[in-house]
């Protein structure tokens, strides 16, 4: 089973969350880890510093489509920073997140 991990950045702990748990609902993720980072990036030609939040989703290779484009449209960045790539996991971990999403 091919696991895939999306990274994405949010402004709020509740914005993560929400866009989150309406993974997890839809049966686009299995698991979502939500932590804090400083973030320094470019913005409009100045540099900017903020806390933000990231958040980890994990899903199947063949859910990663949708779950992106879920995130996407429920994202409140105008330009969120969506980041996937494949992992490798153990397969007592692949099996649980097979079991976890919606057959699609």
């Amino acid at each position: 089973m091919d696991i895939q991990l999306l990274y994405v950045t949010f402004p709020s702990h509740e914005a993560a969350k929400t866009l989150g748990r309406t993974a997890l609902e839809s049966g686009l993720a299995a698991c979502v880890n939500i932590h804090q980072i400083d973030s320094l990036y470019v913005w409009e030609a100045r540099m900017e510093e903020n806390a933000e939040f990231v958040a980890i989703f994990k899903t199947l290779e063949s859910h990663e489509p949708e779950l992106r484009a879920c995130i996407e449209k429920g994202h409140p960045y105008e330009v969120p920073c969506i980041l996937s790539w494949p992992v490798r996991v153990n397969p007592s971990y692949a099996d649980w997140v097979g079991s976890c999403l919606v057959k699609r």
